[in-house]
């Protein structure tokens, strides 16, 4: 969820000379949502080369927007709904699940007024639930 912690976590990491903050890339949400493809039902239908070619966009998307990278941080929430894809595509990613105090976690959401479009921020009872 939105302010649990990923971005402490992130500088955290960064802190290593091999480690690049990407912040919050829109590549895995923007692909499912823009190809229209069946998701979750997709993942287990992928050929070795449609993972592959998916992998070499986000390699290209990464290093037109970065330089040097070896190792990059993606701290994007909602990729969490996106495990499978991304691992599947990308074997040996590692992830770092941050958890906050629920109670914390929500008024943080709540008092930093997230946009309308994220429905589950706009009022106390939507981001507890």
């Amino acid at each position: 969820m939105f302010r649990s912690g990923f971005t402490l976590a992130e500088q955290i990491l960064a802190v290593h000379p091999e480690v690049t903050c990407g912040g919050e890339l829109e590549f895995f949400q923007r692909i499912i949502t823009n190809k229209n493809i069946p998701f979750p039902e997709c993942i287990s239908k992928l050929t070795d080369v449609e993972k592959k070619a998916v992998a070499v966009k986000y390699e290209n998307e990464i290093n037109s927007a970065f330089d040097n990278v070896n190792i990059m941080t993606d701290k994007r929430p909602d990729n969490i709904l996106y495990l499978g894809f991304i691992k599947s595509i990308f074997p040996q990613a590692k992830m770092v699940i941050t958890k906050r105090n629920l109670m914390d976690n929500c008024l943080s959401v709540y008092l930093l007024r997230l946009g309308a479009s994220m429905n589950y921020a706009t009022s106390i009872e939507d981001t507890i639930y």
